[in-house]
């Protein structure tokens, strides 16, 4: 019984003492020796046990909460799902078509402007994920993207695909 309440007032101390860094608001101080043999030392002190630097150190101190940045600019992805016929199936697209004579050419349309967006589409192909690859994936003109579908072993070719556009 006396071993057990020896065992619970040590832990209940050494509970109470290293509760106390970093401090109540989150804040780790400490001190950095600027003269003498050990100069550079760095020491973490308790400042809510009154601790404090000596004349020798400079108070330092880590993990403070700063003023706000100002807000950024909303980021914009903009995307489409589109079939291999070239149906727009869903998305932030107003359109897309499929173009050109040949095979695999896609046109996207959007409502703003996304020349100075980034586009990346992965093609769907037939089930097999390496049996088509956008490509050529363009900025055609402000608001459209080009993509060009393209099977490896077989050129160019009309496969539905996923186009997103980050802004």
């Amino acid at each position: 019984m006396l071993l057990a309440a020896a065992i619970a007032s040590v832990l209940a101390v050494g509970g109470v003492a290293l509760a106390s860094i970093p401090d109540s608001g989150g804040v780790i101080h400490s001190c950095y020796k600027k003269t003498s043999e050990n100069q550079g030392t760095l020491r973490v002190i308790d400042t809510e046990k009154g601790e404090s630097c000596l004349s020798n150190e400079i108070a330092l101190s880590w993990n403070q909460i700063g003023p706000p940045g100002p807000t950024g600019p909303p980021g914009i992805t903009l995307w489409a799902s589109v079939a291999a016929d070239g149906t727009l199936l869903g998305g932030t697209a107003t359109a897309a078509k499929r173009i050109g004579l040949g095979q695999g050419q896609y046109d996207v349309t959007f409502g703003q402007d996304v020349s100075s967006c980034a586009p990346v589409a992965s093609a769907e192909g037939d089930g097999d994920i390496a049996s088509a690859s956008p490509g050529t994936i363009i900025a055609n003109t402000q608001r459209e993207v080009l993509v060009q579908a393209v099977n490896f072993n077989a050129g160019d070719i009309n496969t539905s695909f996923h186009l997103i556009v980050a802004c």
